[in-house]
This record gives C-alpha cells, structure tokens and sequence, in this order.
C-alpha cells in the first residue's frame, strides 16, 4: 500500500501517456480534498512557471530510477545479493558506515519478495562474516569498501 500526503501527485507518470488509466484503487483514511487540472490546464502550467516544469520533471526523474532500482533489485535471485544492494544503496545515500534503516525488517522483506525469516538469517550471516554490525535498526559497515 502506498500512502499519499498533502501535495503529492495521483500517479504523474501517467499524465501524458497514451495509455493514461490509473491501474490502481484509491481508497481515503481520512477526508480530502482533491485539486485536479485538465491536461490543457496543466500543460500551460508547465510552459507558464519553470520551477512547476522543472519539479514535475524531477518527481518524474525520481520515479524512474525508483523503478529501475526496484527491476534491479527483482533480478537479484539470491537473498545475499538483495542484502548486499540494499546496503550498497544506504551507503551511498546516507554516505556513513552507521545506517539507519527507514523501513522494518517485515518492511525490508516484502521488497524484496521474500520471507523475514530468510532477511534476517542473511543478515546474522553476513555479521557472522565480520562484514556488518546489526543492532536492531541501526546496521554499522565494519568494511565499508565492500560495500561500495
């Protein structure tokens, strides 16, 4: 399940496609209240403000390289290798050897498509390894070189 919040885009990548059906239900938690602009409207809007062209150019952006990770990460068939590409990626993203992970180890598995159990047995292994330090959320790189 995805949670939207004030000011986020309902599916943008789907604006100027020409198969432009949300493929998804939307369901509200709570009231809300929707501003939504015609295509026309929303095009001149673009061409209008280029901080508006340029953010959704950027949300776009972070959209794609959100999808080619998560193919990535799908390629990967060994739960060692996902272990290794999520600490890859939190190194380079936190740019520290002490990593806090955002998302719980139920969190972390379902990403990758399989069982809690089997993340945190590759994660006790790779410890056993000298490689990591794991103390529940924070995961310390003992050998950050492998993991660049």
């Amino acid at each position: 399940m995805d949670v939207r919040g004030p000011g986020d885009f309902m599916a943008p990548a789907f604006i100027f496609s020409h198969r432009n059906n949300l493929p998804v239900s939307i369901h509200a938690e709570s009231e809300v209240e929707l501003f939504r602009l015609s295509l026309p409207e929303f095009e001149a809007l673009l061409k209008k403000d280029c901080r508006v062209n340029f953010n959704f150019l950027r949300h776009i952006s972070d959209i794609a390289v959100f999808l080619a990770e998560k193919v990535r990460l799908l390629s990967l068939s060994r739960v060692r290798d996902k272990v290794e590409f999520l600490l890859t990626k939190e190194y380079r993203t936190q740019q520290s050897s002490t990593l806090i992970l955002k998302a719980s180890r139920q969190q972390i598995a379902d990403s990758f498509g399989i069982q809690k159990f089997s993340l945190i047995r590759c994660l006790n292994e790779v410890q056993k390894e000298g490689l990591i330090l794991v103390k529940g959320k924070e995961i310390t790189l003992l050998k950050p070189e492998y993991f660049k």
